[in-house]
């Protein structure tokens, strides 16, 4: 069955030709590879979808869109960037939307649209423009989340000048005045639910000054919880207690098989501490007293609570020193001083588990089990009633200079780069007319190149974003 889609523009992305003293024609950046089809429609106004036919624009008889309705009744790309000022002389003065019906038939390349606007022209001499992007949501729980990095890639010649300022919305959805970009990237990190840019193009000499932008990339935490920008993740278990000693583990995590990402896996062992549970201290007499603890053996800094009869005392109404065992307090007169407490208390050790191997999991093809194993063989090796696991997950990065990719043939070629690119960094060599696109989501570069050019690539690059979604452990003496 062939895939089908559809893209209707919303009041955010529709074009405006309300200040057109005429419509000159459409500017349309999308690749349609072999294989695959792509439709358009058009409403103009308040009006119905319509498509441009025996010279004029005409109602579809499907205004209920769907991909199939828009793919049978629509325009071709090259029919729309066909049309001359009369037939677009309709939309002057008007709002207009989009709708963009795809389908791929054959092939695995699908097809996309990066760009669609209306080209024209107003009375007089333009020198600034204003544009401004949708709302992007940085968070789905609608928390706010850090703005780690924001980049511009921009073109700025002979008297133009781009420039780029920013709001942000925060918990409360309050949004806040358009600021340079660059004040946004701080320590410690800027924190928004959601953000909007401006660009605002200024030029001295209308027809010869450029000013051009090309992306803007923001990168930043999703919920600022159990994921990471780039680095390393890590996750701790809570501890198991067992009633005999362990000595050994095995280990299983299931992830997804997300390339340049690896897993770590530590363990640690220990024994037991002892809990002490209402230890006599001394009845009070409304003086300060000092007392020390029946054991004083790696006394715990948590878990300490001191009593008046039954009554549970603040902790800045005492002191408590680890150190030496001692309890400073002052109790009222006839009040039975008691506490609990905390001894042979060990601080977390943790040692590398050793890989084991990695199975395809059966029930997910793009999940994977991960297993690892610990054996105490020395004296030395750790030992205990008490287990914790720990889990790294490391985000690796790097840099390519080089990647040669292909031979270019004169048509759209798909080529899957060897990383995970920032796309901000891509230098392409060898694509026609500058020609190509880069699909994060799939790492693949879309480029037209004249046959028998040689294609490459230089790029910073990171690994996607991974996690953990399942972990077992079994554990023996």
């Amino acid at each position: 069955m062939a895939k089908t889609a559809l893209i209707v523009t919303t009041s955010a992305s529709e074009a405006d030709c309300r200040q057109f003293e005429t419509v000159t024609g459409f500017s349309i950046e999308s690749e349609e590879p072999t294989g695959t089809y792509m439709r358009y429609l058009v409403k103009i106004g308040d009006g119905n979808w319509q498509k441009y036919k025996d010279g004029a624009w005409t109602d579809v008889a499907t205004q209920s869109l769907t991909p199939e309705s828009v793919i049978a009744e629509g325009n071709t790309k090259a029919e729309l960037l066909a049309l001359d000022s009369t037939a677009l002389a309709p939309l002057k003065g008007n709002k207009v939307n989009f709708a963009v019906g795809m389908q791929i038939v054959s092939g695995e390349i699908s097809p996309s649209i990066s760009n669609i606007e209306v080209i024209g022209q107003t009375g007089d001499k333009q020198t600034h423009y204003s544009a401004y992007s949708d709302v992007i949501n940085l968070s789905d729980s609608g928390t706010e989340v850090e703005i780690i990095d924001i980049a511009v890639n921009k073109v700025e010649d002979r008297g133009g000048t781009v420039t780029i300022t920013v709001a942000t919305q925060n918990a409360s959805g309050d949004w806040s005045e358009y600021v340079a970009y660059s004040t946004l990237v701080t320590t410690p990190a800027t924190v928004a639910k959601a953000i909007r840019f401006r660009a605002d193009f200024d030029v001295t000499n209308p027809g010869t000054s450029v000013a051009t932008l090309n992306s803007v990339t923001i990168r930043h935490r999703t919920d600022n919880i159990a994921t990471f920008s780039e680095g390393t993740g890590v996750l701790i278990t809570q501890p198991v207690s067992f009633v005999n000693v362990a000595s050994r583990a095995h280990a299983m995590i299931k992830h997804p098989v997300v390339k340049d990402t690896e897993f770590k896996m530590y363990i640690c062992l220990r024994e037991a501490p002892i809990e002490v549970k209402n230890e006599v201290l001394g009845v009070g007499d409304d003086r300060q007293h000092t007392v020390t603890l029946k054991h004083r053996e790696n006394l715990a800094s948590h878990g300490f609570v001191l009593y008046f009869d039954d009554m549970i005392q603040a902790p800045s109404t005492y002191s408590y020193s680890t150190a030496d065992g001692q309890v400073t307090f002052t109790a009222p007169a006839g009040v039975q001083v008691l506490c609990d407490y905390i001894y042979q208390w060990s601080t977390e050790n943790f040692v590398p588990m050793e890989q084991d191997c990695v199975y395809p999991d059966p029930d997910d093809n793009n999940i994977v089990d991960d297993q690892f194993d610990y054996l105490a063989v020395t004296d030395d090796d750790p030992r205990g009633s008490i287990g914790v696991l720990k889990v790294e997950i490391n985000q690796l990065k790097g840099k390519v200079t080089k990647e040669i990719l292909g031979t270019g043939t004169g048509e759209l070629q798909a080529f899957v780069l060897a990383h995970h690119a920032k796309p901000e960094t891509l230098k392409v060599t060898g694509a026609s007319n500058n020609n190509w696109k880069y699909r994060e989501n799939t790492d693949t570069l879309l480029i037209t190149a004249n046959a028998g050019t040689e294609i490459s690539v230089a790029y910073e690059w990171a690994a996607k974003t991974n996690y953990l979604s399942a972990l077992g452990c079994i554990f023996n003496s």
